[in-house]
C-alpha cells in the first residue's frame, strides 16, 4: 500500500551542527527538546525556527 507524505511531519538530519555530531530528528506539529545542558537542544530549535522562516518567505505564506 502507497502512502502519501504528511507535510505535518518531517525529518531533519544534521551533521556536526554545534555540539551535535549527527542527529536525526522527527518534526510533528509539536516537538519537544529535552536533555542535559550543552548538548545541542537551542541550536535545534534556532535551527528550526531559521527553516520555517526562510521557508515561509520562499513560499509566500504568512504565519
Amino acid at each position: 500500500m502507497a502512502t502519501t507524505p504528511d507535510a505535518q511531519n518531517l525529518e531533519l538530519s544534521v551533521t556536526d551542527f554545534g555540539p551535535i555530531a549527527k542527529a536525526k530528528i522527527d518534526l510533528r506539529p509539536l516537538t519537544v527538546f529535552v536533555g542535559p545542558s550543552n548538548t545541542g537542544k537551542s541550536y535545534m530549535a534556532v535551527l528550526i525556527y531559521a527553516m520555517h522562516q526562510f521557508f515561509s518567505a520562499y513560499s509566500g505564506r504568512k504565519d
